[in-house]
């Protein structure tokens, strides 16, 4: 193919209205890469007021990043020149042979745009025919990037650049007296401007927070904290001297620190934050309230009544449970009432002899007892009592804790089945007296029975008449007696009868 149809080809893939320009600019590099032989073509673009030259497009030369270094005094309007230099081609994502590599520049000045010119550098194999298409390929590239927007953009992140790294020299001049004293500090030092940007952080930091310095650099701090905490840290001239900060590490943990703000070092916009690493503590006080949470429900939920009292007696603790025994409210007694006044007269000194004695359980408890306490009506209420020592619950001070539970239904149960007990053994001598009285009562009767259905047949002789009569009113009065003496009976005893029935033996006292 001859130049002008290479040419002509170039032009017509730069103005293609398919793609947008960026997306042409690649497409026409690959084409240059091709006809040339090139291991890798890029495009670059260098005006005074961009100062050193900015890439522009890249077609294998990854990002520009290339294992030499091309003068700054090269401007080559015309022609080209080339550098005989070693590359790695990892660096260039080709199989380049290590019998040599040439780095072949070439450029042209960009018509309508003040002291601008674009350059164009290819990676040829030392075996490459002659890199002349490179030459042709500049004219067209430097027609379609005239009045291009990407060099107003490239102008437009350059002059943010600069200005940005102006800013930087001054913060990190500003900072140089204090470096040393930073990196002495084992508290973490981070370092931010008026935005919350990090312009600093002390090896400390980077060991408590786990981000190195290097990726939290001009990085919003608040891109690292607890989301609560993104608005304050977004404006450090609004924070307090002192605040906690939770970072959120690389991992995912949260790291509770507790900072102090310095203000503005002088003569800039730059705020200190001082922090310390309080995480262990914050997780211990974590557990604490848990643990302290379940024994407040532990209590609270105790069907037990539960009564703690510092030595002296004043009460330190009085649980639902307590409150229904005794009939007070809590509010009523803790802090308020003596121990003492919640049990008989002289019991509670008594009580606190034997848990502080050798008997009873040991030193510091008390064995389960039964004992009456007073309730808020007067009233003796029995309990089943059990204590124990806590030492230096507060401030070297012991306390004593006594477990109660209420006697008094057990004690109504047991009186209530004392009862029905006694009614059954009344039920059973009621029982046992009919079976006597059966017995008694049932011979007189079988004699007046027999005889009166004698009688009642007409058959018997008159001499015997008498005689059955007689015999009638005998056994009549024979019961009669019997039923005298039940009515007079103050003392009796059983017998065993017939098999396991008893029958009394009636006696007159």
């Amino acid at each position: 193919m001859t130049r002008s149809k290479f040419q002509t080809e170039l032009e017509e893939v730069l103005a293609s209205p398919l793609h947008t320009f960026e997306e042409a600019l690649r497409r026409a590099l690959r084409l240059i890469q091709e006809k040339s032989g090139a291991a890798g073509v890029s495009v670059a673009i260098q005006s005074r007021d961009l100062g050193s030259k900015v890439l522009v497009s890249t077609h294998y030369l990854y990002e520009m990043h290339l294992p030499f270094e091309v003068p700054e005094d090269f401007v080559p309007p015309s022609g080209r020149i080339t550098f005989d230099v070693p590359v790695d081609p990892e660096d260039v994502y080709l199989d380049v042979y290590d019998a040599g590599v040439r780095l072949v520049a070439t450029g042209a000045r960009i018509e309508k745009e003040p002291e601008t010119y674009i350059h164009l550098y290819a990676l040829m194999p030392s075996a490459a025919d002659d890199a002349g298409i490179l030459s042709a390929a500049v004219r067209p590239l430097a027609l379609a990037l005239r009045g291009s927007s990407l060099i107003s953009r490239k102008r437009e992140i350059t002059n943010r650049l600069d200005l940005q790294h102006i800013r930087q020299n001054l913060r990190h001049k500003a900072l140089e007296p204090y470096l040393d004293l930073f990196e002495s500090q084992t508290d973490g030092v981070v370092v931010v401007d008026s935005e919350g940007l990090v312009v600093f952080m002390n090896r400390s930091a980077e060991d408590i927070t786990g981000y190195s310095r290097l990726a939290m650099e001009d990085k919003p701090l608040k891109n690292v904290v607890a989301e609560y905490q993104w608005e304050a840290l977004s404006s450090p001239a609004s924070l307090p001297r002192e605040m906690e900060i939770d970072f959120i590490s690389p991992s995912g943990e949260p790291v509770y620190t507790y900072a102090y703000l310095i203000r503005p070092i002088k003569d800039t916009d730059l705020y200190v934050i001082h922090f310390r690493d309080i995480t262990e503590a914050r997780l211990l006080e974590e557990e604490l309230r848990i643990t302290s949470q379940f024994l407040s429900k532990l209590i609270d939920g105790s069907v037990n009544a539960i009564v703690a009292a510092e030595m002296t007696g004043r009460i330190i603790l009085f649980n639902p449970a307590a409150e229904r025994l005794f009939g007070f409210r809590a509010q009523e007694v803790v802090g308020r009432k003596s121990i003492a006044s919640l049990f008989p007269a002289g019991r509670w000194e008594q009580l606190l002899e034997d848990i502080t004695g050798e008997d009873n359980g040991g030193p510091g408890r008390l064995e389960l007892r039964q004992m009456d306490v007073v309730a808020v009506s007067g009233e003796l209420v029995p309990t089943n009592l059990t204590a124990n020592v806590v030492e230096n619950y507060r401030d070297f001070t012991d306390a004593v804790v006594v477990f109660l539970s209420s006697l008094k239904e057990r004690r109504a149960i047991e009186h209530k089945l004392q009862e029905v007990e006694e009614k059954l053994q009344d039920y059973e001598l009621l029982s046992e007296l009919a079976g006597t009285l059966a017995h008694e009562l049932n011979q007189p009767l079988t004699v007046i029975i027999g005889y009166a259905q004698a009688l009642r047949s007409g058959h018997m002789k008159p001499e015997k008449m008498a005689k059955a009569l007689g015999r009638i009113a005998d056994e009549s009065e024979r019961m009669a007696a019997i039923i005298r003496k039940i009515g007079r009976l103050t003392k009796f005893e059983s017998r065993h009868y017939v098999g396991k029935a008893s029958i009394f033996e009636l006696d007159e006292e």
